[in-house]
């Protein structure tokens, strides 16, 4: 038996190699990837100078005396909108345009390169409501500044600045800022095929509506089967594995020489050492290398991680019950597939324990937990019912709250690493509640 560390350790070594390669995909499909080589801006957004404002173009050296006292009289030329191309100034001293937001500011004759401030330079915005109107001719009561409620050319991108890094997952955020910059296609990394299997004669369709006597339903199937996309994968689920080491030897041989070979096996159930506890047994008999079988933590002290032969894919094999399948994926499987697919480790929310929690000495412990805010800092608490095969505290839960392995317990008051339920933040179950988006991970107060 091995520590989390050093699980965790030969995971993301062995899963640095066994990369699923990349492909571009349009942007309107990117989503959710993970992008493969990093961008520069390829323009500058603005591309040119334009009002945040409706108002009023104007010179601001001619409105350095305005006051209600004595009104600056402009005389209005023009106006100009969203959409329409630049318009020359003109070279008509007090003088202004009318502008709706985004519109080009005006140029001078000659002068679309000159710096802003330059004389007969339209170099500032002033509000609609800030003005009044006699006739074709503007009153300013106030100074304008130079550049006020105008939007500078690359004020917001500056070409050639870079913009995303590799090992990034692209999300709205950055979909919204890729549109902006005229990029419509991104070399991303290829989602990792995940296939999974469950094991046990025991377990019956989720759908079956009256069990037979010691049977029942299988939940972990369906459970994968959800979670595994959010974390960027492709599943394919392939069934139910009855207590038959048979037809499990013969599944992964298809499995290996099939044309669609994934780049991870993910099992649930037969890794301990029980009777029907096969999967240890069909791994020798195929050639895998088993890098590690069971590791110090709760729940999930059995699980198993291989390569299969052949230059893998990599193997998973995981308890049965519900809760340890989800410590499983959670703090196992998902680190190797932020690791495949080019994603730096997760980082933890350090938290206070609210009270004091039991624990088995010696083994690094994943419970169910509640994250809450209170007087500005982070508070865990671990939630009753953290046998493995409990399902009902997850829908309590907005966190996982990890305890290191030494002390049988941890005192109240404690700092403590927590992770959510799900990706980025967000728990697999919609928690409105969630504090993580709240702070920044690794900070507590």
């Amino acid at each position: 038996m091995i520590s989390y560390s050093e699980a965790l350790e030969r995971i993301l070594e062995r899963a640095s190699e066994h990369g699923p390669g990349r492909e571009r995909v349009a942007l309107d499909a990117a989503s959710g990837r993970v992008l493969a080589v990093g961008l520069a801006c390829p323009e500058n957004v603005p591309p040119f100078e334009n009002s945040a404002m409706d108002g009023f173009a104007v010179r601001s050296f001619e409105t350095r005396e305005a006051s209600p006292e004595r009104p600056v009289r402009l005389r209005v030329l023009g106006t100009v909108s969203a959409g329409d191309p630049p318009v020359s100034g003109g070279r008509v001293p007090a003088s202004a345009w009318e502008i709706m937001t985004g519109a080009a500011m005006p140029l001078s004759p000659g002068s679309s390169d000159e710096p802003r401030g330059e004389p007969l330079t339209y170099d500032a915005v002033i509000k609609v409501e800030e003005t009044r109107r006699e006739g074709t001719e503007l009153l300013i009561e106030r100074p304008v500044r130079a550049g006020e409620n105008v939007r500078g050319r690359g004020e917001d991108f500056r070409s050639g600045d870079p913009l995303l890094s590799a090992g990034g997952r692209i999300g709205p955020y950055q979909v919204l800022a890729l549109a902006s910059l005229g990029i419509s296609e991104l070399e991303v990394v290829r989602r990792p095929r995940v296939a999974v299997f469950s094991t046990g004669r025991e377990l019956a369709s989720p759908s079956r509506l009256k069990l037979a006597p010691g049977m029942i339903r299988n939940s972990t199937g369906p459970y994968l089967q959800a979670a595994l996309p959010l974390f960027g994968a492709e599943v394919d689920y392939r069934g139910v594995i009855a207590d038959d080491p048979e037809r499990f030897f013969v599944e992964l041989q298809a499995l290996l020489s099939g044309p669609d070979r994934p780049e991870l096996v993910l099992t649930t159930g037969a890794v301990s050492m029980g009777v029907h506890d096969f999967v240890p047994a069909v791994l020798e008999r195929l050639g895998a290398r088993i890098h590690f079988h069971k590791v110090a933590i709760r729940p999930g002290k059995p699980l198993l991680f291989a390569e299969l032969p052949g230059g893998g894919p990599l193997f998973f094999g995981v308890p049965g019950n519900p809760v340890s399948s989800a410590v499983g994926l959670r703090f196992f499987v998902v680190p190797a597939l932020r690791a495949l697919q080019g994603e730096a480790p997760e980082k933890p929310t350090l938290a206070r324990l609210e009270a004091s929690s039991r624990k088995p000495d010696g083994l690094r412990c994943f419970y169910k937990a509640r994250l809450a805010e209170a007087e500005g800092r982070l508070q865990v608490s671990a939630l009753p019912g953290q046998a493995s095969f409990k399902v009902s505290p997850l829908l309590r839960s907005n966190a996982w709250v990890v305890f290191e392995e030494p002390g049988a317990e941890v005192p109240g008051g404690s700092l403590v690493s927590v992770f959510p339920l799900g990706p980025e933040g967000i728990g697999i179950l919609d928690n409105p509640e969630t504090a993580f988006q709240a702070h920044d991970k690794g900070c507590c107060t």
